[in-house]
């Protein structure tokens, strides 16, 4: 590169739309450039500034600053400067230019600017573009792009339903893995892959309002997607900048209580997303106001995912309703629905012999078909064992007392439990948020301890705070106290004690409890507790629960079996009676041939549709072999070194990366200012969940390919 000197042009290789620059200013180690035809001054590194001499050559074409052409018939230079004669094309007169006179702007073609220049690339970069190119070809075309960067351990089901539903051009199905099997991840992996394909630009996720946090951090976490969260100050203050506030931004969580809403319904039928994801959908009923805004807003949006562990828990007509969502066509007869159930044992038994088109074609025609996806444990395993401990408490002496707690064994059970359990962390949950802040004030009062609470009735903020306060080992608290609500869709696999301080009648309630701690990446067997007084709800709960075996293990018939007993059990907990042995009897008959029609039938089906061993393994090795970690290292490195950032390796996984003084271009979106700690290594992105894990799918990998 040529020195610089006052009165020179040249060119931005960065910004070329920014026209002819004259340098103003040399200085030590930086030049200042201005640019006349906009106004703007540019300051650089002059060991690595991105410019180019604008140098013209015998023959060349040229413009004067007043708009008259010429030909350069000689160039000369003179203390630095380019001093060019030639002849005007309009008159043919002899003319004389310094390059101070030329015209500011010229042909923003960035290739033909820096052929006229007489510039070309050194070869390293040249060598790196071209590796770019290929680099983003081969991405491109891969049939794995998008699931990549998912931190994530590469699970066969998971890997297997995430490929199978991104793969669609507008996914509608149901994501109905059993409790602890990562249903989030796998909405999660389909959403990145139908991002970065184009197939879903627009995605609204919905969630309960305890959730939206979460969702926003794991999204960006695990997936490196960046979402924005949008309460009822957030529209409204978009509603300033835009007619539709749902309009802008791509990438938009909200409450689910705003699908119902009739404030917010034409806003978000014409905001037009791509994809819409609902979570805890089990809570969707053609009962709740507003839901039909809900149903027009589910059918006016191309793809749709709906998220439960327990798709039956308010009854079969409503899982019939919420699969007539995904597809009105298959599903437009309850009726004919009920009865294919009763058919399953023999299709389950033809399946089985079937395979690739033919198989997709009976359950497309029977069943839940292929828009429902339901992964079971015990087909998954890695699992650890529930051990179920029961505690029998005397009953009370004075129940009368005021407050409550003062009587209650439970709470004398509970202290004694805290107290010898110090080095082990413990959740309580209990059906309401009034219980949780009237234990929390028992524990507090009568031993002092500080109990972290979680409810609904508590803010995102504060939620998140008595989570940190729980999971810190050095000063936080021994237990966290939980509402039923309040811990729906919470994990916690650092813990593995659990107390139920009572007993849900359904139990689909009781797995959502327990799944807290029951799932996968759980490294401990769950102790799980139960204190309870013989003549208590939980006392006439209990036998019924010991009849199918709930607390030691996933109960897949739950609701049905609800559906079946909860007369008695309401008229027993009515009258404070036990339940008669002849029904604890007929639960015990009824569960075991359940659980055979379960083993042999329906979720035979399920199970086929819902994970093909073979195919998940394909996928597997696909994102192994399109991840090629080693060129992924090699390309990155390059670039940040030929890039002007600064590279500090940590460890053998781990690097951090800073902007310089001396960048070849201002900014590069994903790179944090105050710089970043990555790691191109799937196990050390497990381990440390504040770095980022670089894939060909991160941002920052992209924008460097582009």
């Amino acid at each position: 590169m040529s020195e610089f000197s006052l009165g020179q042009r040249w060119l931005s290789e960065t910004e070329t739309d920014l026209g002819l620059g004259v340098v103003t200013a040399v200085d030590g180690r930086q030049v200042s450039v201005m640019f006349p035809s906009t106004g703007e001054t540019r300051m650089y590194a002059k060991s690595d500034a991105p410019l180019a001499r604008f140098v013209l050559n015998e023959g060349q074409e040229a413009t004067h600053a007043d708009q008259w052409r010429f030909i350069v018939t000689e160039a000369k230079e003179h203390q630095g400067l380019a001093i060019y004669f030639g002849e005007r094309e309009d008159s043919g007169e002899e003319v004389m230019v310094p390059e101070s006179q030329l015209a500011h702007q010229i042909d923003t073609n960035p290739a033909l600017t820096r052929f006229i220049a007489g510039q070309a690339d050194r070869h390293d970069l040249y060598l790196l573009r071209m590796q770019g190119q290929q680099q983003l070809a081969r991405w491109q075309q891969s049939p794995v792009a998008g699931l990549l960067g998912a931190r994530v351990n590469l699970l066969a089901h998971q890997c297997y339903v995430a490929s199978t539903v991104a793969n669609r051009y507008h996914p509608r199905v149901m994501l109905a893995d059993e409790v602890g099997l990562g249903k989030t991840i796998e909405a999660g992996m389909i959403i990145k892959r139908q991002h970065v394909t184009g197939r879903s630009q627009r995605i609204l996720i919905a969630v309960p309002d305890s959730l939206r946090h979460q969702w926003l951090v794991e999204m960006k976490r695990r997936f490196a997607l960046d979402f924005s969260v949008f309460d009822e100050a957030r529209i409204r203050e978009a509603q300033l900048d835009s007619d539709n506030p749902f309009s802008t931004e791509q990438l938009v969580i909200i409450n689910n209580k705003i699908l119902h809403d009739e404030q917010w319904h034409d806003a978000l039928m014409g905001a037009e997303f791509d994809m819409l994801v609902v979570d805890e959908a089990h809570h969707l009923n053609d009962s709740t106001p507003g839901y039909e805004h809900f149903a027009q807003l589910a059918k006016a949006i191309p793809g749709l995912l709906l998220l439960t562990a327990t798709p039956e828990q308010e009854g079969n007509e409503g899982h019939f309703k919420r699969l007539q969502l995904l597809d009105p066509d298959r599903f437009n007869d309850f009726s004919a629905f009920e009865e294919e159930q009763t058919h399953y044992r023999e299709l389950a038994d033809k399946a089985t012999e079937l395979q690739g088109e033919e198989l997709d074609e009976l359950l497309d025609e029977h069943g839940t078909g292929r828009v429902m996806f339901r992964n079971r444990r015990q087909n998954v395993g890695g699992f650890p064992a529930r051990q179920f401990h029961p505690v029998k408490l005397p009953e009370p002496e004075d129940d009368m007392r005021e407050p409550w707690w003062l009587g209650d064994p439970r709470v004398t059970w509970l202290i004694d439990h805290i107290k010898g359990n110090r080095d082990d962390k413990t959740l309580l949950i209990c059906h309401s948020a009034k219980t949780v802040n009237e234990l929390a004030e028992a524990l507090r009062v009568l031993e002092g301890i500080n109990a972290a609470v979680f409810h609904e009735g508590m803010s995102l903020l504060e939620r998140d705070r008595a989570a940190e306060f729980f999971a810190d080992d050095d000063n936080g608290s021994p237990i966290l106290l939980c509402s039923e609500i309040g811990s729906e869709g919470r994990n916690f696999q650092f813990v593995h004690q659990l107390v139920l301080f009572d007993l849900p009648e359904n139990p689909d309630l009781l797995e959502q409890r327990i799944g807290r701690l029951d799932r996968i990446g759980q490294t401990h067997d769950i102790a799980i507790y139960l204190p309870y007084t013989e003549d208590s709800d939980e006392g006439i709960l209990l036998p019924w629960y010991h009849t199918m075996n709930a607390f030691e293990q996933c109960n897949p018939v739950g609701r049905r079996m609800y559906d079946d007993f909860s007369q008695q059990i309401k008229k027993a907990l009515l009258s404070c009676q036990p339940l008669p042995k002849e029904v604890l009897q007929q639960s015990a008959e009824l569960h075991q041939q359940l659980m055979s029609e379960v083993e042999a039938g329906r979720d035979k089906l399920q199970e086929l549709n819902a994970c093909r061993p073979e195919q998940a393994e394909s996928v597997i090795a696909a994102i192994e072999e399109s991840s090629d970690v080693s060129t992924l290292d090699e390309f990155m490195t390059t670039f940040w070194e030929r890039f002007g950032i600064d590279i500090e390796e940590l460890d053998e996984n781990r690097v951090f990366v800073k902007p310089s003084e001396h960048m070849r271009v201002e900014a590069i979106p994903g790179l944090q200012e105050e710089g970043m700690t990555i790691t191109f290594d799937r196990t050390t992105a497990l381990n440390y969940e504040d770095i980022e894990f670089l894939s060909w799918d991160h941002p920052h990998v992209q924008e460097a390919l582009n």
